[in-house]
């Protein structure tokens, strides 16, 4: 995985730790402001997949027509170390 990618990741996953819902629109935009970059929608949405399925972000992960959020906060630090080791 690269740096930007897991960069991104990471403020994702920040965004959703307030565990309230937040639209598609609303990510792609608050992550390139904090990155100061234009990342599009489906490189963040493949961010978002990545999350889901490999740092095991499902079981928290709620879908609604609002948006997306997380049920609890989740620690990113130590879903990346379970997924590294």
């Amino acid at each position: 995985m690269k740096i930007p990618k897991l960069q991104r990741i990471k403020i994702i996953f920040d965004i959703m730790n307030d565990c309230q819902y937040h639209s598609g629109k609303e990510i792609v935009k608050k992550v390139n402001d904090k990155l100061s970059s234009n990342y599009c929608k489906s490189c963040i949405e493949k961010d978002m997949d990545f999350m889901r399925m490999n740092l095991d972000a499902d079981d928290e992960w709620v879908s609604s027509s609002k948006g997306v959020k997380f049920e609890n906060p989740i620690d990113f630090f130590e879903r990346l170390k379970l997924w590294l080791l």
